[in-house]
Formats: structure tokens, sequence, C-alpha cells
């Protein structure tokens, strides 16, 4: 089951101005609750945001390895997980 947490955010991925903030605050929940990814895809699939979940997802699988200037670096991402005290 998709966390109620981040389900709350899906709508707003939908916003074109989904800011750079945004995106790291999906990420440090992404990263710290247990998702059925499953389950999030079908939630994406609704808004039309599969590309942006998907996205999120080789991020973190990744270690932030992806080309994609929308995601912050790996080191900025790990500072602000420091920051909320998440591994």
């Amino acid at each position: 089951m998709v966390s109620g947490a981040f389900v709350g955010f899906i709508p707003a991925l939908k916003r074109e101005a989904f800011s750079s903030i945004l995106r790291k605050y999906c990420l440090l929940l992404l990263s710290h609750v247990e998702i059925n990814e499953a389950d999030l895809r079908e939630q994406a699939a609704k808004y039309g945001l599969e590309d942006e979940i998907d996205a999120l997802l080789r991020y973190l699988e990744t270690h932030g390895e992806v080309d994609d200037d929308r995601l912050p670096a790996w080191d900025e991402f790990q500072e602000l997980a420091g920051e909320y005290e998440i591994e």
C-alpha cells in the first residue's frame, strides 16, 4: 500500500511548477517509508505522473546516478537527509 503521506504529494507533482524542494521532500519520504511500488505506480498513472515517479525511484535506486537536472546532486540529497536524520 502507498503511504498516505506520499499519496498527498502525488497531485502536487502534476503541477507544472513542481519545485525542486518538493522533489527533494518526495525523495526523503520515498527513502524513509515502506512503499509498495506497484501501488505507487498505479497512483502515479491516475495523475499521468509515471515519468516523474520513475525518475524519483531510479534516482534512489542508483544513488543519484541519473541524467536528470530536475533532481539534486546525491551529496545535496544526503545532506538534506542528514538534516532530517534520515539514513
